[in-house]
């Protein structure tokens, strides 16, 4: 814990010595880090590995909001309100979290100005990046959101190529809900990205063959 305390000078945000208090926390690759309504029992620092954040909608579909990478904060709006979990939060890699219960955090930071003063810098920033994230699917073509989530969820295999693994129909569809499309038209833009050289399908993965021009495409919308 010390290495990522030091790392992102987690201390520091702090006039309160809340050490003792801190725990870590690791959640696999699709693991639920928060969930709709629930009761989020920890505020967390994401300190290591990559989360994504999406909605779930009335019609039942979800909606893809953003994607966390390190050093970010989940739970600051749950503090604060004193509600349940108001997005469902999901380790998209192996996620390392250092989190400290709700409760006593609370208690501990009441009258902590440097966290309150972080907290809502944090919160106005973010904010700004959810309003914008919602409007991606109003503004920005299919082809741009999936090359950033094609990016955004890769990872290596041993051969060093980029890919995103367990590409099959269940997952297709899931995707497709995530990106607010259908599950129609979703192959069809991946079948362009496949035409252009971009990506190529290969079993159940999508491998990235031209990782420029699809960053080019993606123009990290959801990062």
């Amino acid at each position: 814990m010390s290495f990522y305390l030091k790392k992102y000078e987690i201390k520091s945000l702090f006039d309160t010595d809340i050490s003792s208090f801190l725990e870590i926390h690791k959640f696999k690759k699709g693991e639920s880090i928060s969930v709709t309504d629930e009761p989020v029992e920890f505020f967390y620092f994401q300190v290591e590995g990559k989360s994504k954040v999406f909605k779930l909608l009335k019609n039942g579909k979800s909606l893809l909001m953003k994607f966390f990478n390190p050093l970010e904060i989940i739970g600051e709006i749950e503090l604060i309100q004193n509600i349940t979990a108001n997005s469902n939060i999901t380790a998209t890699s192996e996620c390392v979290m250092i989190g400290i219960e709700m409760k006593k955090l609370k208690e501990l930071t009441e009258n902590d100005i440097t966290f309150l003063k972080f907290l809502n810098k944090h919160l106005v920033v973010k904010l700004k990046e959810f309003s914008l994230s919602s409007s991606i699917n109003l503004l920005y073509p299919l082809e741009n959101r999936l090359a950033s989530y094609i990016l955004a969820t890769s990872s290596r295999d041993d051969s060093n190529k980029k890919f995103v693994d367990g590409i099959n129909t269940n997952k297709l569809t899931e995707m497709a809900d995530l990106l607010g499309t259908s599950y129609r038209h979703l192959n069809r833009t991946l079948k362009g990205l496949q035409d252009k050289g971009l990506v190529k399908k290969e079993k159940s993965s999508i491998i990235i063959i031209n990782k420029d021009e699809l960053e080019n495409l993606a123009a990290d919308l959801y990062e």
